[in-house]
């Protein structure tokens, strides 16, 4: 059995626990790179191990036991929380927020949902509320906005917030 904490998804130089139980202790081979071995220690059946990984991406952990047997365990490094936090936003203000006083269903200042195919909002589709500026595409973004702008300040998010609320909620 493996249990990790917190996830196995981890920001870079964060520590990651894990736990393995098992009869005997794991031979443990690093299969990337930038993965560091912190602690390791044995408890009754399980082996307890303190890793942190740096450089972004896949980070592979090989786990041998019991003459011959083996798993794998595939880790991924991220970017620190408050870049990725800041870069969401940011894309939210420059690729969803809407703005064209002319459109004819009057959604100047929504946030409308990102086709990465064409490279723009998606503003076209036969389902009205796709593209409509409300349900999950149109108010989870300004929600996201509002609860980073307590912990991040950014003027131009802020202004971005101020539009939205005066011209669609109102």
């Amino acid at each position: 059995g493996v249990r990790v904490i917190p996830s196995m998804v981890a920001p870079e130089n964060t520590p990651v626990y894990v736990e393995v139980q098992g009869r005997q202790d794991p031979e443990l081979e690093f299969l990337s790179d930038n993965m560091v071995l912190q602690e390791k220690r044995r408890t009754g059946d399980r082996t307890l191990l303190t890793l942190s990984f740096r450089g972004r991406g896949q980070k592979t952990l090989k786990l041998s036991y019991d003459g011959g047997k083996w798993t794998k365990l595939h880790f991924y490094c991220i970017e620190d929380l408050e870049s990725l936090i800041k870069a969401r936003s940011r894309f939210i203000v420059q690729r969803q927020f809407y703005e064209n006083p002319r459109d004819p269903y009057n959604r100047n200042h929504m946030f409308l949902p990102f086709d990465y195919r064409s490279g723009s909002t998606y503003r076209d589709a036969d389902e009205v509320w796709e593209v409509g500026g409300n349900d999950e595409y149109g108010f989870s973004e300004p929600l996201y906005l509002a609860e980073k702008n307590v912990y991040y300040p950014d003027r131009e998010e802020i202004a971005t917030l101020e539009a939205y609320v005066a011209d669609c909620l109102r």
